[in-house]
């Protein structure tokens, strides 16, 4: 458990301070990767804008299997209805060597130390974007922002400022 010297009670943040985001807090994710999108491909590329919970793990919302038995339906449904004869064991080839295998299966944003970057006021609440507080060498660098005020789904008025990020 961690102690409370250790945080800072203020009501307004600033540019500069490191937050505790703990695991289970909604925020919204600058760079959710694209293929998480419930309305984009499983293959998709790029990133968009997400309500996501830290350190809570994101799966594709369509797999593999689900992919390959539509083609596969596909097809034999056009060749039954063609009346064309259908060598499955061919198509399930082809399908296999033409639909590739889906890399990063799932997406997690830690728990941890982030550092607030920016603010930006709105009116009845403000938007404060955070980045990862001094991630290890080889760790992704992750965006995040919450809402302070107003009533969005990620508003916190919890966070907790953490005085001494160096030894924490």
């Amino acid at each position: 458990m961690v102690s409370n010297r250790n945080f800072r009670d203020d009501r307004y943040l600033k540019i500069g301070d490191v937050i505790l985001m703990e695991p289970g807090t909604p925020v919204l994710c600058a760079d959710c990767p694209k293929y998480l999108d419930e309305n984009a491909s499983p293959y998709a590329q790029g990133t968009f804008d997400s309500v996501i919970k830290i350190d809570i793990p994101l799966e594709r919302r369509i797999s593999l299997n689900t992919i390959r038995k539509a083609l596969s339906d596909q097809i034999k449904g056009l060749f039954e209805y063609y009346n064309i004869p259908l060598d499955e064991s061919i198509m399930k080839r082809f399908i296999a060597h033409q639909v590739p295998v889906l890399q990063n299966q799932t997406f997690i944003v830690p728990a941890g130390l982030y550092q607030i970057t920016d603010i930006e006021m709105r009116p009845r609440c403000q938007k404060i974007m955070l980045s990862s507080y001094k991630p290890a060498v080889g760790n992704a660098t992750y965006k995040i922002y919450v809402y302070q005020g107003g009533f969005h789904k990620t508003h916190s008025d919890t966070m907790k400022v953490v005085v001494d990020p160096d030894s924490f």
